[in-house]
């Protein structure tokens, strides 16, 4: 799979003429919650690990998660515990 880096978004389809009254055309954007209207043709880019995702651990197509075993975990990080007689 791969992603884009950049994408240019254009005017010029049927429902975006690319010029309106002799001026630029312009599209109507969302940034950041906040509604703009911009000139075309904007240049979209994503800097890597910029954009975090937040899922929900029980989404669907998720097996449930298996307990934690926590005496194995505590082996695991520290070392078999050491018996005294």
């Amino acid at each position: 799979m791969t992603t884009a880096r950049c994408v240019e978004v254009t005017t010029g389809g049927a429902r975006l003429p690319a010029t309106v009254g002799g001026e630029e055309a312009r599209i109507p954007v969302a940034v950041d919650g906040e509604a703009l209207s911009l000139p075309t043709p904007v240049v979209c880019s994503v800097r890597p690990r910029a954009l975090r995702v937040l899922l929900p651990r029980d989404r669907p197509g998720v097996p449930p998660a298996t307990p934690v075993d926590w005496r194995r975990l505590l082996a695991l990080a520290c070392g078999p515990a050491e018996r005294t007689a």
